[in-house]
């Protein structure tokens, strides 16, 4: 999860180039869900692809999660959040708390920023 649709798409960006090395065509597949995009174009993506990891913003995770039920978590392992400390800063804290509420409980999950304060 990051903070912003740049980073979000950044992190595709590099997580395109990995699994493209490391998996063959259609073994794995990975998707970003940002703010912006059409919900719908989403929403299809997620139908016909599926994904063995999302890249997201909390607010388009949270309309795909909770508002939509499109996202199932229960099979989450790894939750991994990028800019954490910018995450609440920038608002995100309520749909940061329904989300993790939604997720399973047994999981790992890794706090990373730049910026971190004590």
């Amino acid at each position: 999860m990051a903070p912003a649709r740049e980073l979000a798409v950044q992190i595709s960006q590099v997580m395109k180039e990995f699994v493209e090395i490391l998996f063959k065509k259609d073994e794995f597949s990975f998707c970003y869900l940002i703010g912006g995009d059409k919900l719908e174009y989403d929403l299809e993506r997620i139908e016909v692809k599926g994904a063995n990891i999302v890249v997201a913003t909390p607010g388009r995770l949270f309309d795909l999660a909770i508002n939509k039920h499109a996202l199932s978590f229960r099979k989450l392992e790894f939750l991994v959040m990028d800019e954490a400390d910018k995450l609440v800063e920038m608002g995100h804290e309520l749909h940061l708390n329904s989300l993790l509420d939604y997720m399973p409980k047994q999981r790992r999950t890794g706090l990373f920023s730049a910026t971190m304060p004590t």
